[in-house]
């Protein structure tokens, strides 16, 4: 009920749906247009790191690479981040309920959902101020945007609370918000990080007025005064974490700790979302 009128029209790309039998061994599938293999000028490559470690692709992971294949990511990579949101933040509900989906950046992401929940008309809640690149993608979708007002440790929970249960008085006439958008750690442009306490009471606000969160949290591995566990900075508990209900889908982005130029980012959330989140890949 919360997909727009156009996510609820995308269909799974036939050529797509054909991947799991074109990969059956001693399969040839003339139908995806995949090029021979043999004919990628790249056959290996190493690359050394600072600390002198190195990371080696052979030939048969770089033509897995270089081909065509999963919409949703690289099954290996996926995998690496399944593994990762489990260690990470141990989402409270069962693995077959939530799923990953890799995109070009978090940016993407954060673009693709926004076109998958919000319709021309909707209301969203939105921290004050709020990332300007979340802006541009909200704003040309032609739906009302709230700002909850902040402070030094981000969205108050309080205003938001006041922002929804006076709504019907301040916005005659407009929907209800069913989504709030939020950086919760290093905010950008504020830097404030959200602590436990409050997103706490921010989940409980968006559990009592049946609202999904958008969990964008590129900074989430940059700590600098976090609760120190083993000598490693952590931020507070993510809202991926406090997730029972399924109500989060959250961002996140390689850009800030390996390399902005891979542009490799991932949204992880409840599987009916995550599920559809590819169908707008095929067609952009």
């Amino acid at each position: 009920a919360r997909l727009t009128e156009t996510s609820r029209a995308r269909q799974p790309s036939p050529i797509r749906a054909l991947q799991p039998i074109a990969a059956i061994p001693g399969m040839i599938s003339l139908g995806a247009g995949n090029p021979n293999p043999d004919a990628f000028p790249f056959e290996s490559a190493s690359f050394s790191l600072k600390g002198g470690a190195s990371v080696e692709i052979d030939a048969g992971l770089m033509r897995s690479a270089l081909q065509y294949g999963s919409t949703s990511g690289m099954p290996e990579l996926m995998a690496w981040a399944r593994e990762l949101q489990q260690r990470e933040h141990a989402p409270p509900r069962g693995e077959q309920e939530w799923d990953v989906a890799f995109t070009t950046g978090s940016q993407d992401a954060i673009s693709k959902t926004c076109d998958m929940l919000l319709a021309r008309g909707d209301s969203v809640l939105v921290e004050d101020p709020c990332y300007p690149g979340a802006l541009a993608v909200m704003q040309p979708l032609g739906v009302r945007i709230v700002g909850v007002p902040t402070d030094d440790r981000g969205l108050i929970p309080e205003q938001m609370a006041a922002i929804l249960r006076n709504w019907e008085r301040d916005h005659p006439g407009a929907p209800r918000p069913r989504t709030l958008y939020t950086i919760p750690t290093g905010h950008n442009p504020c830097g404030a990080t959200i602590p436990a306490e409050r997103r706490r009471a921010v989940y409980a606000l968006a559990r009592e007025f049946d609202l999904l969160i958008l969990e964008d949290d590129p900074y989430f591995f940059l700590q600098l005064d976090g609760a120190s566990e083993g000598g490693v900075r952590r931020p507070p508990p993510s809202f991926l974490s406090m997730d029972a209900d399924g109500r989060v889908v959250r961002f996140d982005s390689m850009s800030k700790v390996l390399s902005s130029g891979f542009r490799v980012g991932f949204a992880t959330g409840p599987k009916p979302l995550i599920e559809r989140l590819p169908l707008a890949k095929p067609s952009a």
